[in-house]
């Protein structure tokens, strides 16, 4: 009866009750929303695309004010750049927006294309630094290699190839680092019907790509490819209001673990899945209020596994994963340290005051930027302090070599990440 009783306190605060008992996982538990329709700093027009940076900072394309806005992990407004207009930096409808692994950002535009309406300029993929300096370009509105028309979706890989999902191209097209197009595939390579509107794209922690397509006809889907093209699976199909189907299916996230989370935007809800493709959990409704999705786009997935998602009345909702607390849920009080930081051979962090009189030793779990968990570590009681060392390897002792990572209190919500940076 305590279990039963804990589920329903979760699916309280998740405002899903609904969703709460029929499936593997519990609700995402929300937190706050931020935005609304309008041009100011905060503010949106309808069309909204995510992607999240190292430090789990958001960053929002905003199409219809043309520009980037930048926001901290709580929706706070940090800054924004862009104009209408062709020169380099300016955006005319940016679409598709993704984030490297060393946090440069690349927003993908339609101008020039017929959807915007707008011949002044062409259609073009940007590269711009953390803070939105421009860095390049390349592309142009078309159906050729190299080209782009109605870019929706773009994820990077590790080894730094951009993927670009083109909704009225039919097609998914691959960018070397440099900006040159070295491949484009449309499903029918794998004995599959062809793509009828991709939507969105995402790399997962072994390096294979999840697209979501509305499909012809009545085969709306959720697909699996190698970075070559290749089919791997079809994670699911169908259209309609059922599990595992869809309207709309749109933006895609992937987190750590590999699992996958799909914006299903015509039933005003997200769909879970795991990395075999078990449904893990699905909720939403279609309202106004806190938590609730009006015409849902996007979605992204931060490296301590909270979820943002973008919806049409010009918001950004976050949730979060329930977890069993390992450490007392206090909010974030002291922030924890580690020194050496940069480190070469190794570091070791402290959170201040986060003992638990139950569990004086929580685990700590070592987390790359992409959110792949690298290996979990038994901390140490120092007095009120939890405190760890790492030595820069992984769970299986290989050496993860320099980089930015994140240590983190297993199940601690309230309690901040020590990120660490790794020195060649």
């Amino acid at each position: 009866m305590k279990s039963f009783s804990f589920l329903l306190v979760l699916c309280a605060l998740s405002l899903q009750p609904a969703y709460c008992l029929a499936y593997p996982e519990t609700v995402p538990v929300y937190e706050t929303t931020w935005g609304g329709l309008g041009t100011g700093p905060g503010e949106f027009g309808p069309g909204i695309y995510l992607a999240v940076n190292s430090l789990g900072q958001i960053y929002a394309s905003d199409s219809w004010n043309h520009r980037v806005q930048v926001f901290d992990n709580s929706g706070n407004f940090i800054t924004t750049w862009g104009d209408s207009g062709c020169a380099d930096g300016d955006m005319i409808y940016p679409l598709a927006i993704a984030i490297d692994a060393l946090d440069n950002v690349y927003v993908a535009s339609m101008a020039g294309s017929p959807v915007a309406q707008d011949d002044s300029c062409t259609a073009r993929i940007q590269k711009f630094t953390v803070a939105g300096v421009f860095v390049d370009r390349w592309a142009e509105f078309g159906y050729g290699p190299g080209e782009i028309s109605f870019p929706v979706g773009m994820t990077v890989d590790n080894v730094g190839y951009i993927y670009v999902t083109e909704f009225t191209g039919n097609r998914v097209q691959k960018f070397a680092p440099d900006g040159t197009s070295v491949l484009t595939w449309n499903g029918t390579e794998s004995s599959i019907p062809a793509f009828r509107n991709p939507v969105g794209i995402n790399v997962t922690p072994d390096g294979n790509l999840v697209v979501t397509d509305w499909g012809p006809g009545s085969g709306q889907r959720v697909l699996l490819f190698t970075d070559t093209g290749a089919l791997v699976q079809t994670y699911a199909q169908g259209h309609g209001t059922g599990d595992g189907q869809f309207i709309q299916p749109s933006g895609v996230a992937v987190d750590g673990s590999g699992n996958i989370y799909v914006v299903d935007r015509g039933n005003h809800r997200v769909q879970k899945f795991a990395p075999d493709g078990t449904l893990l959990v699905v909720w939403g409704t279609m309202g106004n209020g806190p938590g609730e999705f009006y015409d849902p786009w996007d979605i992204a997935v931060d490296g301590l596994g909270n979820i943002f998602v973008s919806d049409g009345d010009g918001r950004i909702h976050k949730f979060r994963v329930p977890t069993a607390l390992s450490v007392p849920d206090r909010g974030v009080t002291a922030r924890p340290t580690a020194f050496p930081n940069p480190f070469a051979h190794s570091t070791t962090a402290i959170w201040p005051g986060a003992v638990s009189p139950s569990v004086a030793a929580p685990q700590v779990m070592v987390i790359d930027v992409t959110g792949r968990l690298l290996r979990v570590l038994t901390s140490r009681a120092d007095g009120d302090a939890v405190v760890v060392t790492w030595d820069g390897r992984d769970a299986t002792g290989r050496d993860v070599g320099s980089g930015i990572y994140f240590l983190r209190m297993e199940g601690a919500t309230g309690w901040p990440a020590s990120r660490v940076v790794r020195q060649p």
